[in-house]
């Protein structure tokens, strides 16, 4: 979801995105999920970390070689996928447009609450945002990570 959102709002540099808090981060929508949602979120995070040190000898590059990368991880970030797109109340979205679509009118409706007084979205307090494949590793799984991404971005609110 966020690698979706970023790909559409954030500003390049080359071929480099420049990752504004301002802009991105504060904008996009973090969900509401439920204790059940927030577990299976923190489960395929971990999965994805033990995937990774299931190949000890391969770099990150190696690890996200679309052409080459392993099926253990790869299996990992689709179910990480489906659990983040659950915990947004959607099962699965057909293309990256439609993704970004939901989360724009999900934006839509956060700027009206604003307006009104009343913003249902809650944000989390620590996220950790993997840089080459996106995914979401929330604050409570940390504290379990036996290591962490090696190019792994900490951002707090």
């Amino acid at each position: 979801m966020h690698m979706a959102w970023v790909r559409t709002v954030c500003g390049r540099l080359k071929s480099d995105y420049r990752y504004s808090s301002s802009i991105v981060y504060n904008n996009f929508v973090w969900p509401e999920p439920t204790e059940a949602q927030r577990s299976k979120v923190e489960q395929t995070a971990q999965q994805i970390l033990d995937a990774r040190l299931n190949h000890p000898e391969a770099t990150l590059a190696d690890l996200y070689d679309p052409l080459a990368m392993p099926s253990d991880l790869r299996k990992a970030h689709q179910a990480n996928d489906k659990a983040v797109d659950a915990a947004y109340g959607k099962r699965k979205f057909k293309t990256e447009a439609e993704r970004v679509g939901y989360l724009f009118e999900l934006y839509k409706d956060k700027i009206s609450n604003k307006k009104r007084g009343v913003c249902p979205v809650s944000l989390p307090q620590i996220f950790i945002i993997t840089i080459n494949f996106g995914s979401l590793i929330p604050y409570k799984t940390m504290l379990h990570i036996k290591q962490l991404p090696k190019r792994a971005v900490i951002y707090q609110v």
